[in-house]
């Protein structure tokens, strides 16, 4: 129907236009023809005018005894002056014939009934005593010939023809009317075959665009159906989307049930069991023997890595939900560097690794959340003890990056890890494969928060390892600004 509805249109349109064009070039066409035989009988009148002057002007120009000139016309004359006048006048087409003074008084016509009157009024007998030559198209419905007789609607053309004398001055004017019916019938043929010609040739550059218009209009169509079809294959791909995000919408509502079960069923039984191993271990409760102590200190450690991974889930869950909240004040960033290493010093020294921290002395204070900025240089000085062989060194440093971030970098000299994993390395629950293809343990969770603090400060986190040469781990954190920020204590 669209289509239809387009090829319609078009026939329309073109059908005005063919008419508009077909209208403008037949006036146009006319115009020129029009003019063309205006041009050629204007010439005609003027040689008649210049063969009557030169030949018959003893019949109505005049000198006086002085030498001057002026028309003249004896009477008594006029039988010989119209047959004289005839000749020439009927070798030329010229159906009738006046002779003006220059007072605009008629002193010869081949109508003899309006010698002697004048015509005044006329403005193109005025125009010609001036000493132009005026030519104009009429049609006359009845007029006299030269022979006296009655002619109908005919197309003439009227001319005024300034007499000229010897010395150049004007002495009256010829009004001659030539029959341009023969021209006018030319024209108008020609006129006819123009338009039969530019009619073919409009019908042909017509037939021509309604092809080309139909088949557009059925590309058009078969377009329109793909589309179509596209459509329905987008709607039916959203109402699979809006099924998986409705899928994913109730996984969600499990993880935040599952987290608020881990949250209260979990976490808290388990700080009551570390507490309460802690409180045997320092000897509240009465002495240990060697083999209880050490038993209780693996139970310890093991409670220990599940409330971190605990910790890491509800963390992350946070994160995502956004509702992590930055509560960021002015520290000195050697201090924060200081008490991270400090937490982690003993730990190291278990495990043979030597652990120290270093800032360069231009490095501005930071503008930080403390718990969350720890939570990260602790992670990743936790994971470098954990890869870091025994007698191994682990070095933290602090530069200033530019005039507005500090870049701390965790630098050991452990195992490396291969160039394929560097890129999934912050990603969620991803666990790095050691040399001899075992997993390292943990969430795979502790990088992927790293990265949200570190983000959400402005900061970024990225890291550079080579295998068997060790890794280091960069971060940018935010230099204090002054625009109100509080002091910490």
């Amino acid at each position: 129907m669209r289509r239809i509805h387009l090829f319609r249109l078009f026939v329309v349109f073109s059908v005005a236009a063919t008419v508009v064009i077909l209208s403008l070039s037949s006036l146009g066409l006319y115009t020129i023809f029009k003019r063309s035989t205006l041009q050629r009988a204007e010439r005609d009148a003027v040689l008649v005018a210049n063969v009557l002057r030169n030949f018959e002007a003893a019949m109505f120009i005049r000198t006086d005894p002085e030498g001057g000139e002026a028309l003249f016309l004896n009477p008594a004359d006029l039988t010989q002056v119209d047959q004289e006048l005839q000749k020439v006048l009927t070798l030329f087409e010229v159906v009738k014939f006046k002779i003006f003074d220059t007072d605009t008084k008629i002193i010869y016509s081949t109508d003899v009934k309006i010698i002697g009157q004048r015509d005044a009024d006329n403005p193109h007998l005025q125009a010609s005593l001036n000493g132009r030559t005026v030519s104009l198209a009429k049609r006359k419905e009845a007029f006299l010939d030269l022979k006296n007789e009655t002619r109908f609607s005919e197309d003439v053309i009227e001319t005024y023809v300034p007499i000229l004398g010897s010395s150049g001055r004007i002495l009256g004017i010829f009004e001659i009317y030539k029959d341009v019916t023969p021209y006018a019938l030319i024209a108008r043929k020609r006129l006819i075959e123009s338009m039969v010609i530019l009619g073919g040739v409009l019908l042909a550059v017509f037939a021509v665009l309604s092809v080309l218009m139909w088949r557009a209009s059925l590309i058009i169509q078969a377009k329109t159906l793909a589309l179509q079809r596209e459509e329905e294959i987008l709607l039916a791909k959203q109402k699979e989307l809006e099924g998986a995000n409705e899928k994913l919408r109730a996984l969600d509502r499990l993880k935040t049930e599952f987290v608020n079960t881990v949250n209260h069923e979990l976490r808290t039984p388990l700080t009551s069991i570390k507490e309460g191993i802690a409180l045997v271990l320092d000897g509240s409760s009465g002495p240990l023997t060697p083999d209880q102590v050490r038993f209780l200190q693996v139970a310890k450690n093991n409670i220990d890595r599940l409330h971190r991974m605990i910790s890491n889930l509800l963390d992350i869950s946070k994160i995502e939900a956004g509702k992590m909240e930055l509560h960021r004040n002015r520290f000195e960033l050697a201090l924060l560097l200081e008490e991270a290493v400090v937490t982690h010093r003993l730990e190291a020294k278990e495990k043979g690794i030597q652990l120290s921290f270093e800032t360069v002395p231009d490095v501005l204070p930071v503008e930080v959340d403390r718990d969350l900025f720890l939570q990260v240089l602790s992670n990743l000085v936790n994971n470098a003890i954990k890869f870091t062989p025994q007698g191994g060194k682990i070095r933290v440093t602090a530069r200033a990056q530019d005039e507005h971030f500090v870049c701390i970098v965790v630098e050991d000299n452990g195992p490396g890890m291969r160039r394929e994993d560097q890129g999934k390395l912050f990603g969620k629950f991803q666990q790095i494969v050691d040399e001899n293809g075992r997993k390292t343990g943990g969430t795979g969770l502790g990088l992927a928060i790293c990265k949200a603090i570190v983000g959400a400060h402005g900061g970024k986190i990225w890291v550079e390892s080579e295998l068997g040469k060790g890794s280091r781990f960069y971060f940018t954190i935010p230099i204090y600004q002054k625009e109100n920020i509080r002091v910490a204590a």
